[in-house]
């Protein structure tokens, strides 16, 4: 008797660990399938409604469409990028859903919040034979080239841009990680890629670095 009583005891923990752990699996998907659908629900809402929502209006009789945005479900809010054709903003937003995850408020932050990537292009080496002390006629030299801005979560090319003669270049974006592939020669320069992670309403610098060849 003690022996049954052993074995429906051990069968009734497996059981129950059995449950645990596929209850635990079949709870994943429908969280992420939750998190996906209301993303997907606040990102419809602001490309439908953007003219309505933007606190500003849009220029030369261009209309207001969604660039790009970024999402935090965890606190309800984000950042939307839009433009019309002529300027463009950057902004915080918040939001509420309803019981089916439907947006129900969304508010656009009437201040705008920019943020984005400074940096600088430059050539080396440009002499065959570096010196001690360093030639003052053989430091890096700018660059003006075309740069391209991926986001790495994708490789999504978000924006190119120019840098000027001074090799110095600017670029609004949202926060987030990218890299920047800076256009070369069909043979030299070379252009190393370069990371950069966005913060919030701040600017990350950053300097590119491209290969003349010359040894």
């Amino acid at each position: 008797m003690k022996k049954i009583l052993l074995a429906i005891v051990a069968i009734g923990i497996i059981l129950g660990v059995f449950y645990f752990f596929n209850r635990k699996e079949a709870l994943a998907p429908a969280a992420m399938d939750q998190n996906s659908a209301e993303r997907a629900n606040v990102e419809n809402y602001l490309r439908e409604n953007i003219s309505k929502l933007s606190p500003v209006q849009a220029v030369l009789g261009g209309t207001w469409y969604v660039v790009s945005s970024t999402i935090d479900l965890e606190t309800n809010s984000g950042m939307v990028e839009y433009e019309d054709g002529h300027i463009q903003e950057t902004r915080n937003f918040s939001y509420t859903t309803g019981e089916k995850g439907e947006v129900t408020v969304l508010t656009i932050d009437s201040t705008p919040n920019k943020s984005g990537i400074t940096g600088v292009v430059t050539l080396s080496p440009t002499c065959s034979v570096e010196r001690v002390p360093p030639d003052p006629n053989c430091v890096p030299k700018f660059y003006s080239t075309s740069i391209s801005i991926i986001r790495d979560i994708d490789k999504q090319i978000m924006k190119t841009v120019q840098s000027d003669e001074k090799g110095a270049f600017s670029v609004d974006l949202l926060p987030d990680v990218y890299t920047l592939q800076a256009q070369g020669g069909k043979v030299l320069p070379r252009c190393g890629e370069v990371s950069a992670s966005v913060k919030s309403g701040q600017y990350t610098a950053v300097q590119i670095s491209c290969d003349t060849g010359i040894r």
